[in-house]
């Protein structure tokens, strides 16, 4: 914190009322990371972060997206490999 070393912080996982249910992720789960610094003053992530949140939301939404439709992709080329006799 500002250069000092924080030997006795504290990280913990708190409740973030503000995420929705949509996504199975520490970011979009409910879940935020609480620091609570050496002099008893906390801060989440998200308040560090600030609008940064929502783009990390928004990239980790759409690599889900872009892997589901890969597998999906790569299955049905595989079964026609297969099954092309």
């Amino acid at each position: 914190m500002a250069g000092v070393l924080q030997l006795n912080s504290k990280v913990e996982f708190v409740t973030d009322s503000t995420s929705d249910d949509s996504e199975n992720s520490m970011i979009n789960h409910k879940r935020d990371l609480k620091i609570t610094f050496d002099d008893g003053t906390s801060s989440t992530i998200s308040e560090l972060l600030g609008t940064s949140v929502e783009t990390i939301r928004t990239l980790f939404k759409s690599l889900r997206q872009a892997s589901f439709t890969t597998n999906i992709i790569d299955r049905i080329a595989w079964d026609i490999y297969r099954n092309k006799e």
